[in-house]
């Protein structure tokens, strides 16, 4: 079930990321192929050595993963309370958003 509400994990962000790009996850290993991709793609410099790819992921880190992969050049804090944790709707638009961009300059 969808459950835009829900809050995102590293690993279905760094999945969302990857997928949004063309790159190759399959749900096998979901996790640590995720994991790999970002680290492969350099999505990860500048985060801690550990990421826990189970815990929740903050919209701070969505932004550092939006900002490092190039859908987005910066934000205002205030508008997108980078402390809070991001939501799977959020993320949703952001990437919805994202698609429709790179179409257009198609």
């Amino acid at each position: 079930m969808f459950s835009p509400n829900a809050s995102v994990t590293n690993a279905q962000m760094l999945t969302f990321l990857s997928r949004v790009v063309g790159g190759k996850i399959h749900n096998n290993g979901l996790q640590q192929a995720a994991l790999y991709w970002a680290f492969e793609n350099g999505l990860l410099e500048g985060l801690p050595i550990m990421l826990d790819i189970e815990a929740n992921c903050p919209r701070s880190d969505v932004v550092f993963f939006l900002w490092r992969n190039k859908i987005i050049s910066g934000v205002d804090s205030s508008t997108i309370s980078p402390q809070g944790t991001a939501t799977r709707a959020q993320v949703a638009a952001v990437l919805t958003r994202y698609v429709q961009n790179i179409k257009a300059q198609k």
